[in-house]
């Protein structure tokens, strides 16, 4: 657990390569860090490991802070309509690693 209390000392860790903005969180499956039902269903959709995990293990989400105008677009000609709030917080997700992979691309 001391290892898990260690990562929730950080919110997000940004940063900028060229055109292309970062911007991953630190997220484990449980009752502790839930975020919204579409949300947690794309995570565990780009991330099979995610679903079986237990509330110890550490992901990382690439999260964009808005989203896309590509995104807004290709929604509103699919369904007829705006997105929801949670929708939009789903489409933000754009990438989800386990820890070892995050800590990998170091």
């Amino acid at each position: 657990m001391k290892a898990l209390e260690k990562w929730w000392s950080i919110e997000k860790i940004s940063w900028f390569e060229g055109d292309t903005h970062y911007r991953y969180r630190p997220k484990t499956n449980g009752n502790v860090c839930r975020w919204c039902t579409l949300s947690e269903q794309k995570i565990a959709s780009l991330c099979p490991a995610y679903r079986d995990a237990d509330e110890h293990q550490i992901f990382w989400i690439n999260q964009a802070t808005i989203v896309s105008m590509k995104a807004i677009d290709d929604f509103v000609k699919a369904n007829g309509r705006r997105m929801t709030d949670d929708e939009e917080s789903a489409a933000c997700i754009l990438e989800v690693l386990t820890d070892k992979q995050f800590k990998s691309l170091f």
